[in-house]
């Protein structure tokens, strides 16, 4: 109890969350947090505090054991989005924590057999999953679960499915599998973050330039953007079908080829199509 105490105050100094603390009760069997000068914390801490303390707690337990006695089983450890309410000084804190029991998971330095990560966090999921030189990814798997008609499908990658957001959108246009009304969204998406990224441009304007019916096509996915704002076109002129997929692919290929960037456009398609192939 008071190794582990010790070790997660150490931690809480390093990363400069100095106003509060782990104590030890009086039978020094269990734990107590409180502020600097020994008042109790009752229910101040902070919700990113909290969780950046249980997932500490957590961390040391995994290498400990509830029971005096102690244990040597291995074990398997799930790790599901620890960094909820955190601010990104502690995600990049925790992100090095989690990469340091990949590292012993691999090298099996840890009781800990296998490891499993979950996250939303597009951020945390690249901090987590950046190999660097000599570390090596024989041992890592990686796994999307996407929600689809009320029930939940994991697909197996044999690459990282996930750089960046931007690329993720892209990666999920290409799949074959993508539904009209996602990939409506989807080019909607990527076309107001690459505009967006690269000012001075409006893709409002850009489509106004553009010929019918693509220019219709172009606004109703536009649309999205605007909320309670929709065209005319998307209930009377323009109907979702499975086959609309396509035509909204060649859409937003039209709007970067109008914008004088119809390279990027094919590069990324065929980037993420290479790699929606691989997977």
């Amino acid at each position: 109890v008071k190794e582990t105490a010790d070790a997660i105050n150490g931690l809480l100094i390093r990363f400069g969350f100095t106003n509060f603390k782990v104590a030890i009760s009086e039978d020094g069997k269990h734990y107590r947090i409180e502020r600097n000068d020994g008042t109790p914390v009752n229910d101040t801490l902070s919700e990113g505090e909290s969780s950046f303390l249980t997932f500490l707690y957590f961390y040391h337990l995994m290498n400990g054991s509830l029971e005096t006695t102690g244990t040597t089983d291995k074990r398997v450890v799930v790790i599901d989005d620890p960094i909820t309410s955190m601010d990104a000084d502690v995600l990049f804190v925790v992100s090095s924590l989690v990469r340091q029991l990949e590292k012993e998971a691999r090298d099996g330095s840890s009781k800990t057999e296998q490891l499993i990560v979950l996250t939303h966090n597009i951020t945390f999921h690249r901090e987590i999953t950046y190999i660097r030189g000599g570390e090596g990814d024989k041992k890592t798997s990686y796994y999307v679960i996407r929600k689809a008609g009320g029930h939940s499908k994991i697909e197996h990658c044999v690459n990282n499915p996930v750089s960046s957001t931007y690329e993720l959108l892209w990666t999920d246009l290409c799949r074959s599998d993508c539904s009209s009304l996602t990939a409506q969204n989807i080019s909607r998406r990527i076309t107001e973050t690459f505009f967006k990224l690269v000012g001075g441009l409006e893709p409002d304007d850009i489509i106004a330039a553009m010929s019918s019916p693509d220019r219709e096509v172009a606004r109703s996915f536009m649309s999205w953007a605007h909320a309670g704002s929709h065209s005319p076109f998307d209930d009377e002129t323009f109907v979702n079908s499975t086959e609309t997929t396509d035509v909204y692919r060649r859409v937003l290929g039209l709007v970067f080829e109008n914008a004088g960037y119809e390279k990027h456009y094919k590069e990324m398609i065929a980037k993420c199509s290479e790699r929606a192939n691989q997977n």
